[in-house]
């Protein structure tokens, strides 16, 4: 008899890992090596519901029904669980050997124009413990400074939608909110913020409703050539390690 695979939310550092892979063929990210977050049970069908499960405890409202989240059936919620992204989780969970999905393998077998490390392309990284994020930051140091003594290296560049259950990620990724005054909320508290913004905004910049300026991401600017940025490994906007952009804040129209 074929028993019902459980989304849990498990203890820090007991059930939540992450796997690494070294390219990615995602058109607006470049090919950079690309942060997964799942479960760490050794049963696949398990670990991806926890993986739908962290995403769900972030508070995302993005999380498709079908995986324990608010978007009802037949509205379109996060294209993570809804295509290939989705399948490419499963293949890493089945795969017999992990041992390619480790950080510092993913960094020497990255193209070798990357220059970030993207965190994630599906889980949110609010279930990563402190000690998980040593670890990342901690291998990424010493790959920079082992293979990359004449350029910066990699950084970190991603988002964090439960930025207030896990406050120990401020300082490596934007915060993901859902709104202006959620953006103004997690700027007081010193994050700096990615924030969903209606499909239809047009210009470069728009405020929050305490005069905070958001910046449009330059790709998705509407009426502009998106060759002058071809991807996020050209832009490098949303990382929070590069102090030239330590002040910006980035919109994201919603997709249409």
């Amino acid at each position: 008899m074929r028993t019902k695979t459980k989304t849990i939310r498990p203890i820090l550092d007991q059930a939540y890992t992450y796997y690494v892979t070294a390219k990615s063929r995602n058109g607006k990210t470049g090919n950079i090596p690309t942060v997964w977050i799942a479960g760490n049970t050794g049963c696949a069908s398990t670990d991806k519901a926890v993986s739908a499960g962290s995403c769900k405890s972030s508070g995302c409202p993005l999380l498709p029904k079908s995986k324990g989240g608010p978007v009802p059936l037949g509205q379109r919620g996060c294209y993570a669980w809804s295509g290939q992204v989705s399948g490419a989780l499963s293949a890493i969970l089945r795969a017999k050997d992990k041992s390619k999905y480790e950080l510092k393998t993913a960094l020497k077998n990255s193209h070798r124009k990357a220059r970030y490390l993207r965190m994630s392309a599906i889980g949110d990284p609010s279930v990563l413990s402190r000690q998980q994020r040593d670890e990342i930051t901690g291998t990424l140091e010493a790959f920079n400074k082992e293979y990359c003594a004449l350029s910066t290296g990699f950084r970190i560049i991603g988002y964090i939608h439960g930025w207030r259950l896990a406050p120990w990620w401020k300082g490596y990724l934007m915060a993901s909110t859902d709104s202006l005054d959620e953006a103004d909320k997690a700027i007081e508290k010193g994050w700096r913020t990615a924030v969903t913004l209606p499909a239809n905004t047009e210009g470069r910049v728009v405020k929050t409703p305490k005069g905070n300026k958001i910046y449009v991401c330059p790709h998705l600017v509407k009426g502009v050539d998106k060759r002058t940025v071809d991807d996020c490994n050209d832009c490098g906007w949303c990382s929070v390690q590069d102090d030239r952009f330590k002040k910006m804040n980035i919109g994201f129209p919603l997709h249409q």
